[in-house]
């Protein structure tokens, strides 16, 4: 299995969890991540560009944001979540054995 379907099938798992915790049954898959994936994959294969690449970074843009526990955390999380993210990505991208470059 690709790391790319691993890390989507996490990102399904804590998108179905997040809705599961949501008041609101917000998804974000179906709401945001999966349109983020979709485009960034069709720009990415007109530009020629690292598909692996594109594709984790489209699927860990928003980890923080996912990752939190109800709709309070998420509220306070979304200021900073391009920082949080950015360390929740390599800590996953590390335990699934990713070349740190």
């Amino acid at each position: 299995m690709s790391i790319v379907t691993k890390v989507k099938n996490e990102i399904l798992v804590k998108c179905k969890e997040f809705k599961e915790a949501s008041e609101t049954q917000y998804d974000f898959w179906m709401e945001h991540f999966e349109h983020v994936y979709d485009i960034s994959m069709k720009l990415a294969k007109e530009q020629n560009a690292d598909l692996e690449i594109v594709a984790l970074g489209a699927l860990l843009h928003d980890i923080a944001i996912i990752e939190a526990k109800n709709d309070l955390d998420w509220i306070k999380v979304k200021k900073n979540h391009h920082l949080t993210g950015a360390k929740r990505a390599v800590e996953i991208l590390k335990s699934h054995g990713y070349d740190e470059r």
